[in-house]
């Protein structure tokens, strides 16, 4: 994701508190998701394509040993088929060329509509009712909404 994006993370779980299951690094990642699919419907493809290709680029790149498995960050292409899953499970139809163009395999897009549903639960139950109402107002497409 976007450095930023992970940031704003990082500091959203520090300031309220959120717990978190597994790795920091991780959760950041599916926030940073998140935030860019809340965006317009072609500025979230743009950017999810753009971000995608950035990990592919990292990950050619990238010949993993131990030391790397130990990072607190997920390997470019663990973090890429992340990123992918949330797009296709937040919209089939508007991302389901990446599993028929082979970028996300089939086996993992059968769980991404639900991967996709534990992270908008997370986040309207958790950050979302700490957002500020008027720059919800601002964003350009979809408002978070706060869990009922």
């Amino acid at each position: 994701m976007t450095a930023a994006q992970g940031e704003v993370a990082h500091a959203a779980f520090s300031m309220l508190k959120v717990p978190i299951l597994g790795r920091e690094e991780d959760a950041a990642d599916q926030v940073a998701a998140y935030l860019l699919l809340q965006l317009d419907k072609d500025e979230a493809r743009r950017t999810v394509g753009g971000v995608a290709y950035m990990y592919g680029t990292e990950m050619r790149s990238q010949n993993p040993g131990l030391k790397e498995f130990a990072d607190v960050h997920g390997l470019s292409a663990q973090r890429s088929y992340n990123l992918l899953c949330m797009a296709y499970g937040a919209n089939p139809d508007r991302f389901g060329d990446v599993v028929q163009e082979g970028y996300l395999p089939e086996a993992r897009a059968q769980v991404c509509e639900e991967e996709y549903k534990q992270v908008d639960y997370a986040m309207r139950r958790l950050i979302t009712p700490y957002l500020d109402p008027a720059i919800r107002k601002q964003a350009p497409k979809k408002r978070l909404r706060p869990a009922s």
